[in-house]
């Protein structure tokens, strides 16, 4: 995968759409499928799906088999409360340096990474100044 950045990264005062934001996730998960899988589990109020985007550098995405395996799991919620897209934004960054930066990815030998990308994806789309 290229290096890509994001709004933030060249204006503060923008961050990315909820779509923007899921485009992010899937051309990350499409560029390493054997250590980051993206899912949806269900259906939100607003119609849209929930999804959930793991990172093992073991390969594994299984909830089960996680638990399993004795890493610690680290959930990362974003997108709780409309108007607070910060984390939407950094956690985008943090997972591009963890899946680009193969030096990165040796503090992640004992920790899984699961991400909701946005949680509250109405109040995302709800945009406004």
């Amino acid at each position: 995968m290229a290096h890509f950045t994001i709004p933030f990264e060249s204006n503060t005062n923008q961050t990315l759409t909820y779509h923007e934001a899921i485009a992010c996730y899937e051309k990350m998960a499409a560029a390493f499928p054997d250590i980051f899988h993206l899912s949806t589990v269900g259906s939100t109020d607003s119609g849209y799906p929930l999804h959930v985007a793991v990172l093992n550098t073991s390969g594994v995405f299984e909830p089960e088999v996680i638990r399993k395996s004795g890493k610690r799991i680290l959930l990362i919620n974003n997108g709780i409360h409309p108007g607070e897209p910060e984390g939407i934004d950094a956690t985008i960054m943090l997972l591009r340096d963890f899946l680009t930066k193969k030096e990165l990815q040796k503090t992640l030998e004992h920790l899984v990474l699961v991400v909701i990308p946005v949680y509250n994806i109405d109040g995302c789309l709800n945009r406004g100044s």
